[in-house]
C-alpha cells in the first residue's frame, strides 16, 4: 500500500476511534423515537417564572421553509411554533446577510454597524489588523471584538448557556464542541455535529441540578442546513431534506421538554441568521482590481503578534485591502490620495477617502470612478459607498440612488425622531421599486425605518436604505461594498451563498411560541426584534437603545 494511502487509512481509523470515544458517544442516532431525544428536562431545582430556549439555525431560505411548511413536511415547526405562537416566515436579517454579524445581532438586538462586527472578516484601518472568524486562530476572539450587552446579560444571577453559538458573552456556560464535534466536522458529518450540540442539553441539565435552578436561557446553534446548501445548492433536494431532518430532531428535543412539563413555562424561539441562494457562477473581482492598478495583499495575515510598526510596514505596501465574506459580499478599503504640486501621495490608513476620492481614484494606470466601474461589471448587482455622514449611495447599471437620514423632532419617548429619504441621482427606477413602493416615498417623502421595511418587503431589494445606513455606522465598514447578481458570487467555489442584498438571502424564518406569545402571523419584522420580544414575553425589561423592538407591543 502506498504511503499516502496508508496515511489516509490511519487518519480515517484515528478519526473513527475518536468519534467512538469522544464525549457525546451516546448521542442519539438520527432515526430514533419521533418524540424523544433521550433528554431529561425534569428537575427539582428552582424554576424561574419563565425560561427561554432559542434555536438558531444557519442559512434558511424563507421561501423553501414556507414551501415545506405548506407541504406538511415540517410537523414539529407547525406543532410547537406555528400552531402555538408568533410566525414571521419572512423576517429581515441585517445587512450584510452574513453569519457572524447576524448571529451577534441575534443576541444583542442591534444591527452589525451598531454592535461593531460588520462581517465574518474585517479590516481595522486604525489598528491595522485583519480578522477572520472562520479560522481557528480568530474564532474565539469574536466576543472580545464587540462591547454591546447581550441577552445573557439580562439574567444576572440566572443560569444561562450557549450551545455552540459563537457570540456568547455573558453566558454562564459556553459549550464549544471543538473536541466532541471536531471529528464529525472532519468527516463532513454535519448532521452529527448538530445532534451533538442538541445533546449538550443533557450537560445543561446536570449543571442545572448543581446550581439548584432551572436554566433561565439557553441558545443552541445548528449548522448542517447551511453547509448542505454550500455542498449541493439552496434549491437542491438535499437542502430540503436537511430542513426536514432538522425539524425531526427539534421535535424530539421539544417532545422531551413537553414530557417533563416544562414546555408551557418556556418561551421557545426558532430563527435563522440569513437566507441562501444558488451560486453556480463565480466572478473574479480581485483580478479586475489588479487590472485597474490597485495592488492588494494576496493573502490576509493576522499580524497582531507584530508591532504596530511592522503592521504599518506591511499594509503601507498596498493602496487597497480587499476581501469577500459569505461569497456574495465583497468589501474594499482604500487609502486617501493627497495631492500636491508633484502629483499625489497616499495618506495613512487611518484617514478615509472622501466620496469625491472614490469617484476619481488615482492608480498607476490612471484615475477611475470606482463605484461606477465596479457596478458595470457583468456579475455586479450593486455597489454602495458612504457619500457623507448619514448618506449612502447605491450604484447599479440602471442608475444611482441616495438614502439619507433626516433628523426631525422628538418622538413620544422624548428621543429624536429619525426618518430616511430616497433620492434618484441618475437613471430611471434603478432599484425596481416603482409600482411597489408608494410614489410619495420615491419622490422624497421621509419615512421611518420601519415604514421602509414594510413598504419594500415585497421587492427584490428589501430594507436596503435602512440596512446600508446602519452598516456604515460601523467603524469597520469598508469604503466600497459590492453585491453580485443572482447565481453569482465573488471568487467562490460553493454551490450556494449569501451576504448580498436580494430578498432570497435577506429573508429568513423567525418563530416564537410559549407563555405571553400571541398566536398570529406577521408579514414583516426583523431578526433584531428577537431579543426584545423574548425579554418582553419573559417579563424582563427591554434595554433602551436597541434596534429591535418587541413584537408583542
Amino acid at each position: 500500500m502506498p504511503i499516502s494511502a496508508r496515511l489516509a487509512f490511519v487518519s480515517v481509523a484515528v478519526g473513527l476511534c475518536v468519534l467512538s470515544s469522544m464525549p457525546g458517544c451516546g448521542v442519539p442516532a438520527a432515526s430514533g423515537p419521533a418524540d424523544s431525544f433521550g433528554l431529561d428536562f425534569s428537575s427539582s431545582a428552582t424554576q424561574p417564572a419563565r425560561s427561554a430556549i432559542i434555536f438558531i439555525v444557519d442559512g434558511i431560505n424563507a421561501q423553501t421553509f414556507q414551501s415545506l411548511l405548506d407541504e406538511g413536511k415540517l410537523p414539529a415547526m407547525k406543532k410547537y411554533f406555528v400552531d402555538r405562537g408568533l410566525s414571521v416566515v419572512r423576517a429581515e436579517s441585517s445587512h450584510p446577510s452574513l453569519t457572524m454579524d447576524n448571529l451577534t445581532s441575534l443576541v444583542t438586538g442591534l444591527y452589525p454597524g451598531h454592535h461593531g462586527l460588520i462581517a465574518a472578516k474585517w479590516f481595522d484601518r486604525n489598528r491595522l489588523i485583519f480578522r477572520h472568524y472562520e479560522t481557528l486562530t480568530d474564532k474565539n476572539k469574536l466576543d472580545d471584538d464587540y462591547t454591546a450587552a447581550t441577552i445573557y446579560d439580562q439574567f444576572p444571577g440566572g443560569l444561562t448557556c450557549s450551545l455552540f453559538l459563537q457570540p456568547h458573552k455573558g453566558a454562564t456556560k459556553f459549550y464549544e464542541n471543538r473536541t466532541s464535534a471536531g471529528p464529525a466536522v472532519f468527516f463532513n458529518l454535519k448532521g452529527l455535529v448538530d445532534r451533538i450540540a442538541l445533546y449538550r442539553f443533557k450537560e445543561v441539565m446536570e449543571l442545572s441540578r448543581q446550581w439548584g435552578q432551572f436554566p433561565s436561557l439557553c441558545t443552541v446553534y445548528q449548522l448542517s442546513v447551511n453547509f448542505t446548501a454550500y455542498d449541493y445548492g439552496a434549491s437542491s433536494p438535499e437542502y430540503r431534506e436537511a430542513l426536514c431532518e432538522l425539524d425531526r430532531q427539534f421535535g424530539r428535543v421539544l417532545g422531551d421538554l413537553q414530557r417533563a412539563g416544562k414546555l408551557e413555562q418556556t418561551v421557545i424561539a426558532f430563527v435563522s441568521d440569513h437566507g441562501h441562494c444558488d451560486t453556480s457562477k463565480h466572478g473574479q473581482i480581485h483580478a479586475y482590481l489588479r487590472s485597474l492598478g490597485l495592488p492588494t495583499p494576496e493573502a490576509m495575515p493576522t499580524p497582531e503578534g507584530w508591532t504596530f510598526e511592522q503592521r504599518a510596514q506591511h499594509f503601507n505596501a498596498y493602496s487597497a485591502v480587499s476581501y469577500g465574506a459569505g461569497d456574495r459580499y465583497w468589501c474594499l478599503y482604500l487609502r486617501k490620495p493627497v495631492y500636491d504640486a508633484k502629483g499625489y501621495t497616499l495618506a495613512g490608513w487611518i484617514e478615509r477617502p472622501s466620496a469625491q476620492d472614490l469617484r476619481n481614484y488615482p492608480t498607476c494606470k490612471g484615475k477611475f470612478d470606482l463605484p461606477l466601474l465596479l457596478a458595470q461589471q457583468p456579475y455586479m448587482d450593486a455597489v454602495a459607498y458612504l457619500a457623507e455622514k448619514d448618506c449612502v449611495r447605491v450604484v447599479r447599471r440602471q442608475g444611482e440612488v441616495e438614502f439619507r437620514r433626516v433628523w426631525q423632532g422628538l418622538d413620544e419617548t422624548g428621543a429624536r425622531e429619525v426618518k430616511i429619504t430616497y433620492h434618484l441621482v441618475s437613471g430611471q427606477d434603478p432599484l425596481g421599486w416603482a409600482g411597489k413602493v408608494p410614489p410619495s416615498a420615491l419622490a422624497g417623502e421621509p419615512l421611518t425605518s420601519r415604514q421602509w421595511m414594510e413598504e419594500t418587503a415585497d421587492t427584490e431589494l428589501p430594507d436596503l436604505g435602512s440596512g446600508l445606513l446602519s452598516f456604515y455606522d460601523g467603524k469597520l465598514a469598508g469604503d466600497i461594498v459590492g453585491f453580485p447578481i443572482p447565481l453569482w458570487d465573488f471568487d467562490g467555489w460553493r454551490q450556494a451563498g449569501h451576504g448580498g442584498i436580494r430578498d432570497f438571502e435577506v429573508f429568513c424564518p423567525m418563530l416564537i411560541a410559549g407563555p405571553g406569545i400571541p398566536h398570529k402571523s406577521l408579514k414583516s419584522a426583523r431578526t433584531v426584534d428577537l431579543v426584545p420580544t423574548v425579554l418582553d414575553a419573559m417579563g424582563k425589561p427591554v434595554p433602551p437603545g436597541l434596534d429591535g423592538r418587541s413584537l408583542l407591543r
